[in-house]
């Protein structure tokens, strides 16, 4: 009987422990289970925040890029330019904002002008600003400014060359003696003729020729 006792005791011990390991067993599993669902999470927040931020850069970057593209609400006054000739032009912005562009129209103006007109495509010239000062080439682009009035200057042109000189003429005077007139064949040729200007004697070898030769007589 006590043998029975014993055994039914121990079994009943043993059950226990069982009942023991079986309950902590559970709990270790819920934990873990929770411990995942609390490591997913963490995961899922932090993709979703980097997802986010990269959605935020990628937003940015559209709206700037689309900020440099957006035409100007209100069109830049034209450029207001006279020429080194007195004549008046209007040139749109967009056309002569560059030194580049704006040179162009300059020579587009002068192309049919005589005398300065090659002196222009040579780029012989200033231009002005409203404050009466040069703009150089290299800094159009960081002076000039949209509704301007810029004038033109010519740079001093070369003199002319002077023309040849042209021996004068001197004119015959009136006191001339001439010789025996020709023979009677009509023809004066080879017959020298005495010539008498003021001081000087010379022969006429010819005085049919209208240049006659003159020498002087020794």
């Amino acid at each position: 009987m006590a043998k029975i006792a014993k055994e039914a005791a121990e079994k009943k011990a043993q059950a226990e422990a069982a009942a023991q390991l079986l309950e902590a067993a559970k709990e270790t599993h819920e934990e873990a289970e929770a411990e995942a669902a609390k490591t997913a999470d963490e995961k899922a927040l932090a993709e979703a925040k980097t997802a986010a931020e990269e959605l935020e850069k990628a937003k940015k970057a559209a709206e700037e890029e689309a900020a440099k593209l957006k035409p100007s609400d209100a069109p830049k006054p034209p450029i207001k330019f006279k020429d080194a000739v007195g004549r008046k032009f209007i040139f749109p912005w967009h056309l002569c904002k560059t030194w580049k562009g704006m040179e162009e129209l300059i020579k587009q103006a002068f192309l049919h002008v005589d005398v300065i007109g090659p002196h222009v495509h040579e780029g012989h010239y200033d231009l002005i600003s409203p404050d009466s000062e040069i703009i150089l080439p290299q800094v159009w682009e960081t002076i000039i400014q949209p509704g301007w009035a810029i004038t033109m200057h010519i740079w001093p042109m070369p003199e002319p060359l002077p023309p040849p000189k042209v021996s004068e003429i001197v004119p015959m005077p009136a006191d001339i003696v001439y010789g025996p007139p020709p023979t009677k064949g009509g023809k004066g040729g080879g017959r020298m003729a005495r010539v008498k200007i003021g001081a000087s004697v010379c022969l006429c070898l010819n005085m049919s020729s209208p240049l006659a030769l003159l020498l002087p007589l020794l």
